[in-house]
């Protein structure tokens, strides 16, 4: 009894030591799941804001795949308009390479323009010194046509005053007086046709005279452009005074003939030029009239009653388109 008793104890002992065990493991245990517990709850945590982060990544990474689409859409723009922009450099170059080539053949065109001012200029002076001598020629041509008139009126005096006083000198009188009509007869058309030197040398140089009178403008560069009012009125109003007044032609007859000659054309200063000859050619042909055309000109006698100018010609003789 004694032994079971101490047996007892032993187990009671054991047994609460084994409590004691278990309430120590308890506590553990016990403050481990406290422990777990808060590691949930701090795992929570973190989840939580993982979570939130992986949302912020999420729509961050969103935005950026769209601005990386923007982007690619403004780079494949970008080089579209870099190629566009690399055409039109290519093209640029070209063109400055046009302008360059037009630019050194304008400057050519210059200096060789500047050489034909100079020949024209030269050209002008000797068409001046050979009008000044034409003129010349014609004065004293003129001044002997005067004298012959004068010497056989004079001489016609003479022999009708042998014819009234009976003097029998006939034969040599009426020699005398054809050979000096004669020659009035040739000198005539010699005066007619240096007038008609003289004008058509008039007309030949004002091209050229013109030229270096409007050499600094664009329609004598450019013949064929369009002209303004205001500049036709200008080569006209220099046409008017070089040659139209030496030859008694009217600038506002002129003026018509242009109209109906450019017809529905621009009028240009090529066209001017045109007009000037066609015009000329038909004054000339009053004035200074072939065989052919004899009846519808002017006559020789017509010209020396005249004092062969063409100021003195009646207006009614004076040419008219």
């Amino acid at each position: 009894h004694m032994r079971l008793n101490k047996q007892l104890e032993e187990t009671y002992i054991d047994h609460v030591g084994n409590k004691t065990d278990l309430n120590v493991e308890n506590d553990r245990l016990i403050a481990i799941n406290i422990n777990l517990t808060d590691a949930v709850e701090a795992a929570a945590s973190e989840y939580t804001q993982l979570s939130e982060s992986n949302d912020s990544l999420t729509s961050t990474n969103q935005n950026l795949t769209d601005k990386l689409t923007t982007l690619e859409t403004v780079n494949a723009d970008l080089t579209s308009t870099g190629d566009a922009l690399s055409g039109r450099l290519d093209n640029l170059t070209i063109t400055s390479e046009d302008l360059s080539k037009q630019a050194d053949d304008l400057t050519a065109n210059n200096t060789a323009q500047a050489s034909q001012i100079v020949t024209l200029q030269n050209e002008k002076e000797d068409l001046i010194e050979t009008q000044n001598n034409l003129t010349a020629t014609i004065a004293q041509t003129q001044a002997e046509s005067e004298y012959y008139d004068e010497y056989n009126s004079n001489l016609t005096s003479v022999v009708t005053f042998i014819d009234n006083n009976g003097i029998n000198t006939k034969p040599t009188s009426i020699e005398l007086t054809a050979s000096i009509s004669e020659t009035i007869d040739t000198v005539r058309p010699q005066l007619v046709s240096s007038m008609k030197v003289s004008y058509d040398e008039l007309v030949d140089g004002y091209p050229c005279n013109a030229d270096v009178a409007f050499s600094s403008r664009d329609f004598v560069v450019n013949p064929i452009m369009s002209m303004t009012q205001i500049q036709v009125d200008e080569v006209v109003g220099y046409l008017e005074n070089t040659v139209l007044q030496r030859m008694c032609l009217s600038k506002t007859d002129f003026e018509t003939f242009l109209t109906q000659y450019a017809g529905n054309r621009d009028v240009s200063y090529g066209l001017i030029n045109e007009a000037m000859l066609r015009y000329y050619i038909l004054a000339s042909d009053h004035y200074f009239p072939d065989e052919a055309q004899q009846l519808k000109g002017l006559s020789d006698m017509e010209w020396a009653n005249a004092g062969y100018e063409c100021q003195k010609l009646p207006e009614d003789l004076k040419f008219i388109y």
